[in-house]
């Protein structure tokens, strides 16, 4: 204990030297019984620091009780230090979020992707017409987790043919039914029952709902691992939600299911997508941060206006459209990240600490004038938002800016955006930890020493590894993403094989993103299946017969889009080489101070 003190305030002192942080927390439990809470900061450059492991077996988990829990560890750093809180989706942490907000009103409400797209996931394999196929899959897993003559059976066909094993299927929502099936589809020459006796209707029959069912889940299962990386920021989330409907869109139309069922898949996507990026509190930094990467701005993703179409003759009035700054030519976007950026930067000025922003705290209507100019100068790639972005990651992009003299309003929001660390995976991989330190054998160590552990053992591995970095030994794994402008055909997944059970202890608790590793078996009988989330009641929720974003300026068929959803590397796309930037500079010396009255007000352009 006495060195988890010493641990403790060593992540206080590098800290407190740290701004832009972002903060996570979930909750969970250990084999003794005993329930506890998890609270990380995680930095701008994607470290992530346990903070605090609360107990709290009995504890009603209300909002006031955990947003006292939260609010009080961000206040030993400073909260004036954060600028987001992540967590997943129940009542109690999104009420917790809400209250730092009230607290905080600089610190970004933000739910957590992963979790939410496995909802997605779950509705989609909730739908009658794919619960047979994933019943056999279950089955035929769960069988051949429990038979030791068909495990050993399965190995030799691995050595035999090369082919994958079977993976096991997860506690959690992340996926793993996706990835399954996938490994399931390998091995279908496997004569376990009735479904998989070759040619017949009833094999037919399986194979290929089993087919639809990946088809349209499996670029689900795939962003997700996207999604899991440490270097992720919310721009790279807004791009895969769009890779990911362009590929159910795709698949949808190639995969021969039902049209009753392929309006209940867009209506989940439908639905999901507005959920998070509509309803949801933070659902403006997403779109914003994407507008902000310089190889976005004026790429293929938004649609062209089309030259050649007929012309539309609009009658002046008082709610005509405003028109965008010249060379603008998605005007819809373009206003509303602009008006999410003034509000924000508008809190900022007012609550924050950034001296760029503080600086127009008596100057609201030279602020409006600023703003407008240097946001539309980004928009049109004027200097000195010119510079090519090339191999430079977008935060590395703007901290250049920063740097210059050009530093002004867009780069100081550009920058809050791409510090946030927009998911709550370090607690996953925490909880993942807690999950191997304290096997069945070990069940009655207290929350307080398994956390002094798990607390200690993250400091000294993140010591280790900055050291390695800094001497330039740092060893790279296969699996990293460091740089997450990820390909669907680079994601190979480490299964989780039922005949490979033994060798889940060697793996790097740290490697793993999310506590998927945790198997669904369970003793007994086959047909006693254990109760999971997929026999949970159903929601039903709204059917569709568009996708949502096939009516905005986004265009679905992108050659960027494409790009991430090829299944190879030879259809790469053509690389925009516009970079753009803005204009963007502190306080004049003309600027005099204003009447105490004046407001924020974003103006007319």
């Amino acid at each position: 204990m006495s060195e988890q003190e010493r641990v403790r305030g060593m992540q206080l002192a590098f800290l407190k030297t740290q701004i832009r942080l972002s903060v996570s927390f979930d909750g969970g439990d250990v084999g003794c019984g005993e329930d506890f809470y998890t609270v990380h900061a995680n930095t701008s450059d994607g470290r992530s620091f346990l903070l605090e492991g609360f107990e709290c077996t009995g504890v009603s988990h209300t909002t006031n009780w955990l947003a006292g829990v939260v609010l009080g560890v961000m206040k030993t750093v400073g909260i004036e230090r954060f600028i987001a809180s992540l967590s997943d989706g129940p009542p109690q942490t999104r009420g917790c979020r809400r209250r730092i907000t009230e607290e905080a009103p600089t610190v970004l409400d933000m739910a957590d992707p992963c979790h939410h797209m496995s909802l997605a996931v779950k509705d989609i394999s909730q739908i009658p017409y794919f619960i047979p196929p994933i019943k056999v899959m279950r089955g035929t897993v769960r069988h051949f987790s429990q038979s030791k003559d068909s495990k050993n059976a399965l190995k030799q066909l691995r050595s035999v043919d090369g082919i994958r094993g079977l993976e096991t299927i997860g506690k959690t929502r992340f996926a793993t039914l996706p990835w399954s099936s996938i490994s399931l589809r390998a091995n279908l020459n496997l004569k376990y029952n009735s479904s998989f006796i070759k040619d017949t209707p009833k094999t037919l029959d399986f194979e290929m709902k089993l087919n639809q069912y990946i088809a349209v889940t499996e670029g689900l299962a795939r962003a997700i691992q996207c999604l899991e990386a440490a270097a992720c920021n919310p721009a790279d989330i807004y791009l895969i939600w769009l890779a990911v409907t362009a590929h159910i869109r795709a698949a949808l139309t190639s995969s021969l299911l039902p049209e009753s069922v392929c309006d209940e898949i867009r209506g989940v996507i439908n639905y999901r997508w507005k959920e998070f990026f509509v309803t949801n509190p933070g659902h403006g930094t997403y779109l914003a941060a994407f507008y902000l990467n310089p190889k976005y701005v004026n790429s293929s993703i938004f649609k062209r206006p089309n030259p050649l179409a007929s012309a539309t003759i609009t009658i002046p009035g008082k709610n005509k459209a405003p028109e965008p700054p010249i060379g603008v030519k998605n005007a819809k976007t373009f206003f509303t990240v602009a008006q999410y950026l003034f509000d924000q930067a508008v809190i900022e000025i007012e609550h924050g600490i950034d001296p760029t922003l503080m600086a127009y705290r008596k100057k609201k209507t030279a602020f409006s004038g600023k703003f407008k100019q240097q946001f539309a100068a980004y928009a049109q790639g004027e200097f000195p938002f010119n510079s090519p972005l090339g191999s430079m990651r977008p935060i590395d992009w703007w901290c250049a800016l920063e740097r210059s003299e050009h530093g002004g309003i867009i780069v100081s929001l550009a920058l809050k955006l791409y510090s946030v660390v927009p998911h709550s995976m370090a607690d996953e991989r925490t909880v993942s930890v807690i999950t191997w330190m304290n096997p069945a054998l070990r069940n009655h160590e207290k929350v307080n020493t398994i956390f002094s552990f798990a607390q200690i053992r993250q400091w000294y591995r993140d010591q280790a590894k900055q050291k390695a970095l800094a001497d330039g030994t740092a060893k790279v794994r296969p699996a990293a993403r460091p740089h997450p402008e990820v390909k669907f055909y680079n994601i190979e997944r480490e299964i989780h094989s039922v005949d490979d059970q033994d060798e889940l202890m060697d793996l790097d608790l740290d490697d793993i993103e999310s506590d998927d590793e945790s198997d669904e078996i369970s003793v007994g009988v086959v047909e006693e299946a254990k109760k999971d989330w997929l026999d949970d009641s159903r929601e039903v929720l709204p059917s569709s017969d568009t996708l949502f974003l096939e009516a905005g300026e986004v265009d679905l068929d992108s050659a960027l889009l494409q790009d991430i959803l090829a299944e190879w590397p030879g259809a790469a796309m053509q690389r925009s080489t516009t970079s753009v930037d803005d204009e963007s500079e502190g306080m004049e010396d003309g600027d005099e101070e204003e009447d105490a009255n004046a407001t924020f007000t974003l103006g007319s352009w």
